[in-house]
């Protein structure tokens, strides 16, 4: 996307075909003005008059659209229909050519006019009326329902005369309304002025494009065009009101974004950290090539949450298809004390590597000299440490985001052992996150609620939505410091404390240990065996869903024992286990478990009456399994 190419691409559309005499050379700008000059001043040179009003039963063509009308008449007895109208005023006249054209599902355009002393003749024919004019080297494809216009000349046409008398105006109408040649059909017909100016009103609202289709479909008729309603419909209306204006400056991309950047670097508090456009330069930055586009992006108030909340935690990624251009959208993260995502500063960039990031980086500490994080979360690659290393050095800590580490873990099992400190949950003690889910719910946002699930492919457009989602974003943390929020983390927060204050807190306290009270039943003694001076530091929800998941396997395994003797052996690993927890030794001196004998059917504990009747049915006629049974109800 460069500005070179967009100032040698012309705007000013095709240039208007001429007309020249053969005779004296003279030049006009429309054929029925050469016509006139040919009979006015070479009346020897003989005029072609073409026959181009085609009959679309029989093909014979006429000079005249009056010839066409006698034709049908008499040859096909065609029922033609005339009437005549009479207004005093042009808006009159337009209401009643909408109201006949949605009655008719037709559409008139007008063609062309004359001027004459006091009256304005105006011609409108039928919209399919003629031929397409195909280009030779034509690069589109042709439309899937055909070309509007239906190969010949529909008689039904619109003749008007307006005569004007001291500003006062009266406009008689003719009017022909059987249609000959094409069929009626919804699908070919165009949106009305007023059907527009509905439409074009509620894009000017804001109201998201998805929701104005919603509200089309509700009112689908089989013989009006409004219920048909598309995407593309919608974007023609907002070029042709243009309502997206103050988001397209400019009709060329490129100099629509250099007029944009160069705006927000007017402002008094210029957002714009870095901007380098295509072809242009960097003199700090050799290793970034000319072909290279940059624009970096951090107001005042990503600014001053980067300084609240970026201390403990700052994450960091890319993503793709925000543009035409394959730039790519780097966001860096912060998250707040509701354990929301806040984004802190944005990159376009051509491409993602540790050069392109390190002026991205230092442009960062300009703004904030002093910033220092523990945490640094990115994706699987050496770009961003990298990058970072350059600019606020080496106190950090690098991890991954879990998710890409599960991801990647089947194809890259061999790279990822040897990097355990990136990875493992146990070096991430105390660190307060584990994934950059925030990072990919705010890309997200972006492209699917803010863009509509659709690729933006100006880059203007998509600079100017994702201004007005972060203005979005930090519009809501200060909605939430200001009347609350109660997020999902900080539910599961609460809920957990009002648990614990449920609990039974009769705790009676001995001279050594303190003992609890369950159910005023049973009295348990809490032994302190040892204090583990770093347990504090672990997240209590990893620790906790651990030992859990440790519970449940030995459950599943004591649950799936199939012999006597396999009970035993589990007994007397349970007591070598609890002699070794008792005793000072080390785990090497855990006493040798008696080998597994051979396995044998055997019965469910008898605190499972399904699961007995189950091994009763299934090994009914067993004298081993009736006498286990029995031996094991009282």
């Amino acid at each position: 996307m460069s500005s070179a190419n967009s100032i040698q691409r012309p705007f000013s559309g095709p240039n208007k075909p001429t007309f020249s005499c053969q005779k004296c050379g003279i030049t006009v700008g429309f054929k029925k003005n050469l016509y006139v000059h040919m009979r006015k001043f070479h009346p020897e040179k003989d005029v072609v008059i073409s026959n181009n009003q085609v009959c679309g039963l029989c093909k014979e063509t006429f000079h005249k659209i009056v010839n066409l009308h006698e034709h049908l008449q008499k040859k096909h007895e065609v029922k033609l229909n005339f009437s005549s109208e009479t207004f005093y005023s042009e808006e009159d006249f337009l209401k009643w050519k909408e109201k006949i054209e949605l009655e008719s599902r037709s559409s008139f355009f007008l063609r062309n006019t004359s001027q004459k002393v006091g009256v304005k003749f105006s011609y409108y024919v039928c919209h399919r009326s003629g031929y397409s004019n195909l280009k030779l080297n034509r690069a589109r494809h042709m439309k899937a329902s055909g070309s509007v216009r239906c190969g010949c000349t529909c008689p039904a046409v619109i003749n008007v005369s307006t005569h004007t008398v001291e500003e006062v105006k009266e406009i008689t109408v003719q009017y022909q309304s059987v249609h000959v040649g094409h069929e009626l059909e919804v699908g070919k017909l165009h949106l009305c002025e007023t059907e527009k100016s509905s439409l074009a009103s509620s894009l000017c609202l804001g109201i998201p494009m998805a929701t104005i289709l919603d509200k089309t479909r509700e009112e689908y008729s089989p013989t009006k065009r409004f219920g048909l309603t598309t995407r593309k419909d919608l974007h023609n209306i907002c070029r042709d009101k243009q309502i997206a204006k103050k988001v397209i400056l400019h009709t060329d991309d490129a100099t629509s974004v250099d007029i944009m950047v160069k705006k927000m670097q007017g402002n008094t508090k210029n957002p714009v950290l870095l901007y380098k456009p295509v072809g242009g330069e960097m003199d700090n930055y050799s290793r970034i090539d000319k072909r290279d586009f940059l624009l970096e992006i951090m107001n005042d108030a990503q600014e001053k949450l980067l300084e609240l909340y970026g201390k403990n935690c700052v994450m960091i990624d890319s993503t793709h298809g925000t543009n035409q251009y394959n730039f790519q959208l780097t966001t860096l993260m912060v998250h707040d004390e509701n354990h929301e995502g806040m984004p802190i500063a944005t990159l376009f960039s051509s491409r993602v590597t540790t050069e392109i990031l390190i002026p991205f980086f230092i442009e960062i500490k300009k703004r904030v000299p002093n910033f220092t994080t523990n945490v640094l979360m990115s994706d699987d690659t050496n770009s961003f440490p990298n990058a970072w290393k350059e600019a606020f050095g080496n106190d950090f800590k690098h991890l991954l985001c879990s998710w890409h580490v599960i991801r990647n873990w089947n194809s890259n099992v061999s790279t990822k052992v040897i990097k355990p400190e990136k990875w493992a949950y146990c070096y991430r003690n105390g660190l307060g996150t584990n994934t950059n889910m925030k990072l990919e719910r705010w890309h997200r946002q972006l492209k699917y609620e803010e863009a509509g699930g659709t690729v933006m492919k100006r880059l203007d457009k998509t600079i100017s939505l994702l201004l007005a989602a972060i203005a979005k974003k930090l519009l809501s943390h200060v909605i939430s410091i200001e009347r609350g929020k109660l997020t999902s983390r900080v539910a599961l927060i609460q809920k957990r404390h009002k648990g614990s204050e449920e609990m039974d807190k009769d705790l009676q306290q001995t001279q050594h240990n303190p003992s609890i009270d369950i159910n005023q039943t049973e009295q348990h003694q809490i032994e302190k065996n040892a204090i583990i001076s770093n347990l504090h530091k672990a997240s209590m929800d990893s620790v906790m869903n651990t030992i859990l998941t440790e519970y449940e396997d030995i459950g599943r395994l004591i649950r799936g024992l199939k012999s006597i003797d396999q009970a035993h052996y589990v007994k007397e690993a349970f007591a070598a286990i609890k002699i070794h927890l008792k005793s000072t030794d080390n785990a090497t001196n855990l006493p040798s478990l008696p080998p597994v004998q051979q396995e044998m059917a055997t019965a469910p504990s008898n605190k499972n009456i399904d699961q007995q009747r189950k091994f009763i049915k299934k090994n009914k006629g067993s004298k081993r399994a009736k006498q286990q049974y029995n031996m094991q109800v009282p």
